[in-house]
């Protein structure tokens, strides 16, 4: 096929397992395979890719880029000229009870009380069409 490596979302333990086996059986054969590398975006944790990252992955699909190790990286010759670069105000949730969805900031809604009477910094982030909710700035993840 051609394929020397793909990029997922997360590689959590199991996965990560059962790669790492097939390598070692793969290197220890009497024809060894080239390398196949894995970059895996979020670690070891089950989310899905950023729509901002998603859509730039997209733009570059069918073309070569390279899988680096150290600093893990993907890299691709030059950057198409219709690359989607992401709003500035484009944000995904990293925590709490908006976990994983992805919205504008649209405000600062300053201190605010969450759970064991914790005082947080936070913004007002609209989410699709619902009304915007605050959400702790720890707790948010920018793409520009």
């Amino acid at each position: 096929m051609g394929v020397r490596g793909i990029v997922v979302a997360a590689l959590p333990g199991k996965e990560l397992r059962d790669f790492q086996a097939s390598e070692r059986r793969q290197r220890a054969s009497l024809h060894a395979t080239p390398p196949f590398s894995v970059l895996a975006l979020e670690g070891a944790v089950r989310r899905p890719i950023p729509g901002p990252v998603a859509a730039i992955l997209e733009r570059l699909a069918g073309t070569h880029v390279a899988l680096l190790v150290d600093p893990p990286a993907l890299v691709f010759d030059e950057a198409p000229d219709d690359l989607p670069l992401p709003d500035p105000d484009w944000v995904r949730i990293r925590g709490g009870a908006h976990s994983g969805l992805e919205g504008r900031v649209v405000g600062l809604a300053g201190p605010r009380r969450y759970a064991a009477n914790v005082h947080l910094d936070a913004a007002w982030v609209q989410i699709g069409d619902q009304p915007p909710v605050d959400v702790a700035i720890g707790d948010l993840e920018r793409f520009v």
